[in-house]
């Protein structure tokens, strides 16, 4: 039995060293390590893919050519947007609605807001005194669907101001709103009214206004809208101290030759009544949803005051075009036109108070209010909107225009301005929250040159 067992292990083992002979010597260590040998198949090179129609690719297309330049350009701003502004934003609001965090419930921005509630305001415009406040809302007043929401600001014993606003929906796409503004501030602008706006010749003016009007705005179509507004005006408008060491008040700046007299109304104020009518045709759809369009507006006020009806009367005119594209998942590309004009209908100019103001208008927010207020106004510019939150959008605005004299008088190419923006907005109609950081030029022929910068922080309603 040993014996079998010792031959079956000695045939095993030849079988096991049967393959090895024959085979190559081991090569010596100072000998380089050879590379094993590739199968003949294995190098064949790849075959380049044949030209089976025999034509030259397709060139470019010519948006993508003509957008190089700018998208080189506006590197910079796509960084701050993408990054600094919409992503870190994003991720806020994102974990916020996963966490459930209980204060937003508490703010009237939310997707579900509670039916009445309280929180503090604070509006920031360099430039301009501060303020803090408090605002209030309570959806369901006295009856069904009735939202009243009220607004009470603070910035000294000189800057006050109280907001009342009762908002009834009377059909589906169609609103009342009954409204009363009251405001008291001295730190308002006055630069001229003109295209000639200079930054070393700034002055300062007060104005106390209260405001009643009532409005009926009816949507019909996506985001048309017709909107109805009748109301009274009283202002009083004083002098007052200049803020800065480099202005003056607005009647120092009479005094010293800088404008060739008051502006229209100052001396006198005044109690105007006034009606007015805008008609928009949007094909854009309504919020929250991305798409591109056309939209159309056109606008008419006839206004009197009512302590000199026959010399000061005036109508307030104008319109605007504008096309916009979707660009990416809401972000919108859009570019626009405004024209506003104000005739007189009286032997009195209108009110400068009543004149457009481009930076108070927000087709060229760059400039804070009261330097570019004329009466007339061109303005056209690019805007790229993209959301960051349901209720919080991101925006940068590039615009170029001016104010100039009646009907235009004065219009020169040269004399246009260049106003630059980006920041971030929420849409609450009451209580408009922005934050922004803006740059605006002096005119062509003066240089081009930046020539003052704004930064804007907080919320209060309709701005300055």
């Amino acid at each position: 039995m040993r014996r079998l067992a010792f031959a079956f292990f000695v045939a095993l083992a030849c079988a096991v060293a049967l393959p090895s002979i024959g085979a190559p010597s081991i090569a010596c260590a100072d000998e380089e390590e050879q590379t094993p040998e590739v199968h003949p198949r294995h190098r064949i090179a790849r075959r380049q893919v044949p030209d089976y129609d025999g034509r030259p690719d397709a060139p470019r297309p010519i948006e993508d050519v003509v957008l190089d330049l700018p998208r080189v350009v506006l590197f910079p701003f796509y960084l701050l947007v993408e990054y600094v502004l919409r992503q870190p934003i994003g991720y806020l609001m994102t974990t916020a609605e996963r966490e459930q965090w209980d204060v937003f419930r508490y703010l009237p921005i939310a997707d579900e807001p509670l039916p009445w509630g309280i929180i503090p305001t604070a509006f920031i415009d360099f430039g301009f005194i501060p303020s803090v406040g408090v605002y209030l809302w309570f959806d369901h007043a006295f009856v069904e669907d009735n939202h009243l929401s009220a607004q009470i600001g603070f910035g000294g014993p000189d800057w006050l101001r109280g907001t009342l606003v009762d908002r009834f929906p009377v059909a589906r796409d169609s609103v009342i709103e009954l409204k009363v503004d009251g405001w008291q501030r001295p730190d308002y602008l006055f630069m001229g009214l003109g295209p000639r706006a200079r930054p070393d010749r700034v002055t300062r003016y007060g104005r106390r206004n209260v405001d009643g009007l009532a409005e009926l705005r009816v949507r019909p179509f996506r985001s048309s809208q017709i909107r109805v507004v009748a109301g009274v005006s009283a202002n009083e408008l004083y002098e007052t101290r200049a803020n800065e060491e480099d202005e003056e008040s607005l009647g120092q700046g009479v005094a010293n030759g800088w404008f060739p007299d008051y502006p229209p109304g100052f001396l006198t104020g005044y109690v105007a009544y006034f009606q007015r009518l805008e008609l928009a045709l949007d094909t854009r759809e309504s919020a929250p949803e991305p798409t591109g369009g056309v939209r159309v507006e056109v606008h008419g006020e006839l206004g009197f005051d009512v302590n000199a009806s026959q010399a000061r009367r005036w109508l307030l005119w104008g319109g605007a075009l504008g096309g916009y594209v979707d660009v990416n998942g809401g972000r919108t590309l859009g570019a626009w036109g405004t024209a506003e004009l104000a005739t007189p209908m009286g032997t009195d100019g209108v009110p400068f108070t009543e004149l457009a103001d481009l930076g108070a208008m927000g087709r060229m927010p760059g400039f804070r209010n009261g330097w570019v207020v004329g009466e007339s106004a061109l303005a056209f510019g690019v805007d790229y909107a993209f959301p960051v939150a349901p209720w919080l959008d991101g925006f940068v605005i590039v615009s170029c225009g001016n104010a100039f004299g009646r009907h235009f008088d004065g219009l020169d190419a040269d004399l246009l301005r260049m106003s630059y923006a980006i920041g971030l907005r929420a849409g609450n109609p009451d209580q408009p929250f922005v934050v922004q950081a803006g740059m605006a030029t002096a005119s062509f022929d003066d240089g081009g040159g930046p020539q003052v910068f704004r930064l804007t922080f907080g919320s209060q309603p309709g701005g300055l």
